[in-house]
């Protein structure tokens, strides 16, 4: 019960921070019952920066000669008075595998990708998806993932199967490996055993593999390309889907530079770009900082991005058969549930943890 307690006046704590008072006594603040939520009337697009100047301070993880940074107030302090919760926050591992059997798979196959594999200057025509294959794929990304991830324009996949196939383009083709390794990892285990006659484990191994083969050779670390940039942030949303949080987050870094290096941080408006353009580069700009703010909260630590860094404007509230290559006047948004009122609603939630 006295752990309880002290539990109780902690969250207490964080939720009304003793102030000083203008008579120099501390005095802790007071809600009323009429006291409103501090954004009920203000318009996310509009939220006020800064915490009054004062910074949180987190917490320093160190074990076994290594450290992380732990920056959410409220699990650096419970953690601290509750020992059960220090197991809420993720162990680091060992700098130094002892035995490298038993190291992470990832460790071993997956992150010298980066730095490009001696394959890859063979072909990955064995990897592209059958027709069978990717009739299924394109059904599970357009039924788990494209609602929740509007980056993709429905026309844009079908030119990138064309051109993946037909032309041999490498940027494509990367981005469909990173399309099938979303759909899949989207997939059930049941799913896929029964309509891609493999188990799920296997199929996610292979896509993972070709798209991280594709990557350096299409030149993830030097290209300026939007698609090859689409096919990093899938790429990334299927890292932490199967747990990979923290390469996930090491590597949404790239992805932010990149976009930076692309200049999706300012409005397409700006530079007079068409209207269909503009607003695909919104909504890859603002899944960048919705992938940021997941990565970060998944290691508990800050966003990289801030309000400040960025005047993109948020996407348009419309359906995805508003927008086509070439219109020339900006579509009318719609009233109520449209197509991107679920990525909407996380841009939103992202700007208001970036402000």
């Amino acid at each position: 019960m006295a752990r309880l307690r002290q539990l109780e006046d902690t969250v207490e704590y964080l939720r009304h921070p003793v102030t000083s008072g203008a008579n120099g006594e501390n005095c802790a603040r007071e809600e009323t019952g009429s006291e409103k939520c501090p954004y009920s009337y203000t318009d996310p697009k509009m939220v006020l920066r800064g915490h009054d100047g004062k910074e949180e301070f987190g917490r320093l993880v160190v074990e076994d000669g290594c450290c992380r940074y732990v920056s959410n107030r409220l699990w650096a302090s419970l953690s601290d008075q509750i020992a059960e919760l220090h197991d809420l926050l993720e162990q680091p591992s060992p700098c130094v595998d002892d035995d490298p059997d038993m190291a992470h798979p990832s460790n071993k196959s997956h992150d010298a990708f980066i730095f490009g594999y001696n394959s890859v200057a063979q072909s990955l025509v064995n990897y592209h998806p059958s027709t069978v294959q990717l009739s299924v794929l394109l059904n599970a990304y357009k039924q788990n993932v494209a609602p929740l991830l509007m980056v993709l324009y429905p026309q844009t996949i079908q030119k990138v199967i064309y051109r993946s196939h037909r032309v041999q383009d490498e940027i494509s083709e990367c981005l469909l490996f990173a399309l099938c390794f979303l759909a899949a990892v989207s997939m059930s285990s049941e799913e896929c055993e029964l309509l891609l006659l493999e188990k799920k484990e296997v199929v996610v191994d292979h896509f993972r593999f070709a798209t991280e083969q594709a990557c350096p050779r299409a030149r993830i670390m030097s290209s300026k390309s939007v698609t090859l940039l689409q096919a990093i942030v899938l790429y990334l949303e299927s890292l932490r889907s199967v747990g990979e949080t923290e390469f996930a987050w090491t590597m949404t870094s790239t992805a932010v530079r990149l976009a930076f290096g692309l200049g999706l941080h300012r409005d397409g408006s700006n530079f007079g770009l068409e209207t269909f353009e503009a607003e695909m580069r919104r909504r890859l700009w603002w899944y960048i900082c919705i992938l940021d703010v997941q990565t970060a909260e998944d290691l508990g630590t800050d966003p990289m991005l801030h309000d400040i860094f960025f005047d993109t404007k948020l996407p348009l509230n419309i359906n995805d058969e508003d927008i086509y290559e070439g219109m020339k006047n900006l579509p009318q948004e719609r009233v109520g549930c449209t197509d991107m009122t679920y990525f909407l609603l996380q841009c939103e939630v992202s700007l208001a943890t970036v402000a």
